[in-house]
């Protein structure tokens, strides 16, 4: 029998319940966004940057590249992509 779609199987189960259970306040998320927001040099640009990338991933849709192709002569394909940007100005 198939388990029910969405859920997780045996062994993502189990590794989630141990790391609930050894590290009950871990959120990966969360310990990303200090890594992306530190101030410590030591980190490095980098890191920031990825770490914002994978946190991005999780709080913002990811847009993907649109392919069109108009059919009867000439064009072929016209691809394009466009950018997102959700964030609103509070400083007014």
């Amino acid at each position: 029998m198939a388990r029910p779609k969405g859920s997780k199987n045996k062994p993502r189960r189990d590794l989630i319940e141990m790391i609930d259970k050894e590290f009950p306040t871990y959120d990966p998320i969360r310990e990303l966004i200090k890594v992306a927001t530190s101030k410590d040099r030591k980190i490095g640009l980098a890191n920031k940057m990825h770490a914002n990338e994978v946190v991005a991933r999780y709080i913002r849709p990811q847009l993907k590249s649109v392919e069109h192709s108009v059919g009867g002569g000439g064009l072929g394909k016209i691809s394009f992509s466009m950018e997102l940007d959700e964030r609103k100005d509070k400083a007014k």
